[in-house]
């Protein structure tokens, strides 16, 4: 099922706060570079400016590729998982279950 962008849009305002900060960290930083390739900047020290803002733009996008990227095994896994959940081959109750089950043996 294909959802609507106003329906992405509220997902995205009532999801984790953490993908909200680095969503809007990057599309601020690359405004920002963007303001600064077409030399809109007002700093009195033109290269410290670049240069900072050149490691913070690297920095926010490598935090945002990597929080929202599946790169590691598990990560895989659980969008697997949600797959299978989108796709109606498991129901959420056998996921809850098979965690309860997991957290139970860790006790």
């Amino acid at each position: 099922m294909k959802k609507s962008f106003v329906d992405l849009w509220r997902e995205f305002w009532h999801g984790d706060a953490g993908t909200k900060i680095r969503i809007i960290l990057l599309v601020l930083t690359w405004a920002n570079q963007i303001i600064a390739v077409i030399g809109q900047t007002s700093f009195a020290s033109e290269r410290w400016y670049q240069i900072t803002s050149l490691v913070v733009s690297v920095l926010i996008t490598a935090i945002t590729a990597w929080e929202n990227n599946d790169i590691t095994y598990f990560a895989k896994l659980g969008t697997q998982v949600l797959d299978a959940l989108q796709d109606g081959k498991v129901t959420e109750d056998e996921v809850l279950e098979i965690l309860e089950e997991g957290s139970e043996e860790k006790k």
